[in-house]
């Protein structure tokens, strides 16, 4: 995965746990990825780092995380094969918290 920033140009992240992502999102500061099972998210004060422990799936209904998106509030949208789940950034140790009420089957 490649990311490119004005003051260090082109650059590659090579953290082994990025794995091949599927989409990425740059949301609150922090880069957003999904695999197509797991959804990932960079540290805060380094975009090229992911932590094994910082990571979380879709849940609703254990389908793919095909996508993600993003909404005018900076939530997280998860599109799967047959949900729609929505995350927000709460500011704690674990960064998305789900938002219930916003939760969709296709």
């Amino acid at each position: 995965m490649y990311y490119y920033n004005i003051s260090d140009g082109l650059r590659q992240i090579t953290d082994s746990n990025v794995g091949d992502p599927l989409d990425v999102k740059w949301i609150d500061g922090y880069f957003f990825i999904t695999d197509g099972e797991n959804i990932y998210h960079s540290s805060i004060d380094n975009e090229e780092v992911f932590l094994p422990l910082d990571f979380g799936t879709a849940q609703f209904i254990p389908d793919s995380s095909n996508g993600l998106g993003k909404t005018e509030d900076n939530e997280i949208i998860v599109f799967g094969d047959f949900s729609i789940e929505y995350f927000i950034n709460v500011g704690l140790l674990h960064l998305r918290t789900r938002l219930h009420k916003c939760i969709k089957g296709i």
